[in-house]
């Protein structure tokens, strides 16, 4: 059985409101394990008390917030483990939040904080699954995480001309999400590589305001990755990556939405004599950016190098092919926005390095 007894203070000045607040944090996190043979069970009891000063408008403010935890490992096989854990997290006040007035977060994007005291509560379950055999190189993996939040603000968000507001108004609301992540890997030996599987997805469901209405919405994201790399034969390495992805949105006050990008990498590196080593790389996107229109753009760059004792000279190219500007959409709240980025053109350097 494990306990920590500490304490904490610090001292902030908002910028937007020039008011002085400060806090400080007295905590004790008493901690008992109990082990058998395959099993392992740690329960944790975290136990803080919070003594606010929030300036002139909220005043003094207290909390008590008391967070167990249960942890619960089994090593099924000498290739198999799986874990499960739980968790209550009351979570302290947010002071990077505690001021009342409108800040300029980028360059069309208006922040308002809190401008009152509440404390957000979480509950959360996380599963694990680990599976190795080594011996025929093969590995998989699994985390499935599924949260509740209960926060004492909800979101708002109005457009004002080419402008959003962002605002937090309080009024209790909850929301949930899932996220998944899982990976499976195999060792090829014809070509000394692996070929792995990689798998992400993400739900939420929550609730802001648009104006003074509340609106209910679900936003899931997710992505499917291959990779496969390894030796073509003793001169010729490769690594080609695939990557599939999707950002989703469904509101009860818009249209839904749907963005969906594809990404190509391929890495190769030339051997073509004792110590001269060329490499090309060639990436190729396809970003939905509105209805019916994509960005497609392919990208390259090279690099030959030469090494001699402790020397090493090299010659690069990057964006060969001279692309101008990259492009894709994301999801942010309720609003969808298109982002363009601008490329650095064609470009060569010639480097020389030494090297003990």
């Amino acid at each position: 059985m494990e306990n920590h007894l500490l304490w904490e203070k610090s001292a902030t000045e908002t910028t937007a409101s020039r008011a002085h607040t400060n806090y400080w944090n007295l905590y004790a996190e008493p901690k008992l394990e109990y082990a058998l043979p395959k099993w392992n069970f740690v329960l944790g009891m975290p136990l803080s008390y919070y003594h606010y000063d929030l300036g002139n408008t909220l005043h003094s403010q207290r909390s008590t917030l008391f967070a167990p935890i249960l942890d619960i490992y089994w090593h099924a096989t000498p290739r198999l483990d799986i874990s499960l854990s739980g968790r209550i997290a009351p979570r302290p006040y947010e002071m990077g939040k505690c001021y009342s007035e409108v800040i300029l977060t980028d360059y069309r994007t208006f922040q308002k904080g809190y401008g009152a005291y509440g404390l957000p509560e979480s509950k959360s379950v996380h599963g694990t699954l680990a599976y190795k055999h080594t011996p025929s190189e093969f590995f998989a993996n699994l985390n499935v995480f599924r949260s509740w939040r209960n926060q004492p603000f909800v979101e708002s968000q109005v457009f004002d001309g080419n402008y959003l507001i962002r605002s937090y108004e309080h009024r209790p609301t909850d929301s949930r999400s899932w996220l998944l992540l899982g990976g499976v890997s195999k060792g090829i030996g014809l070509v000394k590589g692996f070929l792995s599987l990689d798998l992400a997805y993400s739900l939420s469901d929550m609730t802001l305001l648009a104006g003074d209405t509340p609106v209910d919405y679900k936003h899931s994201s997710g992505y499917a990755r291959l990779d496969a790399n390894g030796q073509m034969c003793s001169w010729l390495d490769f690594d080609y990556q695939l990557t599939a992805g999707f950002s989703e949105l469904k509101s009860n006050i818009q249209p839904y939405e749907l963005y969906d990008n594809w990404e190509h990498i391929l890495n190769l590196t030339v051997l073509p004599v004792k110590d001269l080593a060329f490499q090309l790389t060639g990436e190729y996107y396809h970003n939905k950016i509105v209805a019916g229109t994509y960005k497609n753009m392919l990208m390259a760059d090279a690099r030959l190098s030469y090494t001699w004792k402790s020397w090493e000279g090299s010659l690069s190219a990057t964006n060969l092919l001279n692309e101008k500007q990259y492009g894709y959409n994301l999801h942010d709240g309720l609003a969808s926005v298109a982002c363009f980025q601008k490329l650095r053109g064609r470009s060569f350097l010639v480097g020389i390095r030494w090297s003990k």
